[in-house]
């Protein structure tokens, strides 16, 4: 299993986001458009995508979800509205997954 998880790395097209919000929404926010254009999971050449979700300036979870799992998951709660503007520049559309679903 080592190896598997080396060869990922190896690979080189991972994205990796941080999330300090998650443990008071419950959710992530995945980007998919900023400042007019197509961003984030809309245009990600990874083929990983990788979450750390901190607490208190503390690392509590990591999770690598494979970029085809990520953008079902994407599309199921774009279709129910759990969308949000915001982000660092209040520039972006995010979609809301409930982390729940990361585990599953």
């Amino acid at each position: 299993m080592e190896d598997k998880l080396c060869s990922i790395f190896a690979e080189k097209r991972i994205e990796i986001k941080s999330d300090n919000l998650w443990h008071k929404t419950g959710n992530i926010a995945v980007e998919y458009f900023c400042w007019g254009k197509k961003s984030g999971i809309s245009i990600s050449k990874a083929k990983f995508w990788a979450f750390i979700l901190e607490k208190e300036k503390s690392i509590e979870w990591v999770f690598i979800v494979h970029i085809k799992k990520l953008r079902h998951l994407a599309q199921k709660y774009y279709d129910k509205g759990s969308v949000k503007y915001g982000g660092d520049a209040k520039c972006s559309w995010m979609i809301l997954i409930p982390v729940k679903e990361l585990i599953q």
